[in-house]
């Protein structure tokens, strides 16, 4: 519920492993740029829902550009996911209300939650996909969806398993150095 915090501590770390681990530069990274936007307006003003919505487009769209990525198809997915939630509830996320009161928050159904990408509801076809996973943390609880869960594991998939192409390329050309040595190297003269 708290988005913006955890967002901002999950790009934090993400950064600090992408400067250790050097990944894969995503192609289509502009699309991540175009997703910020909605972000940033949303910051702003009152949150609308169709915001939060476009912006999962976009990064659904990123992911699509980058299959081939470690990572990048469980992020899909994720995201593919939430879209379906929130495609059904016009664009929120819905969260159930029993699932508000287990975390101590009151919300009427049909309330868009402040500063997040949630809708109250009382039941959903698709409440799979909702947020609806309690992970309790020392701030108060988060609620989480199971998309949110595979965009996570893809994401962090990518960071320890994808490397920069030129240290791919290096090392690619050093096994064909290697390969190219041995096959032309001249035979032992049998005396």
């Amino acid at each position: 519920m708290a988005l913006l915090p955890i967002a901002l501590a999950g790009a934090l770390c993400s950064a600090v492993v992408a400067l250790w681990r050097k990944p894969a530069t995503p192609r289509g990274w502009p699309l991540l740029l175009l997703a910020l936007a909605p972000q940033l307006a949303a910051l702003l003003s009152r949150p609308q829902p169709g915001l939060f919505f476009c912006s999962m487009v976009a990064v659904f769209g990123c992911c699509l550009c980058n299959l081939a990525l470690p990572g990048a198809a469980l992020a899909a997915t994720g995201v593919g996911l939430n879209l379906l939630a929130m495609a059904w509830h016009g664009g929120a996320m819905p969260i159930r209300t029993d699932i508000l009161a287990a975390v101590g928050v009151s919300a009427a159904p049909g309330t868009l939650l402040h500063a997040s990408k949630d809708i109250a509801v009382l039941a959903s076809p698709v409440w799979l996909l909702s947020d609806w996973i309690i992970i309790p943390l020392p701030r108060g609880p988060l609620v989480a969806s199971p998309g949110d869960f595979l965009i996570v594991a893809g994401v962090t998939w990518w960071l320890l398993f994808s490397r920069l192409e030129k240290e791919h390329d290096y090392a690619d050309a050093g096994r064909s150095a290697d390969v190219a040595r041995t096959s032309h190297a001249p035979a032992a003269r049998a005396e």
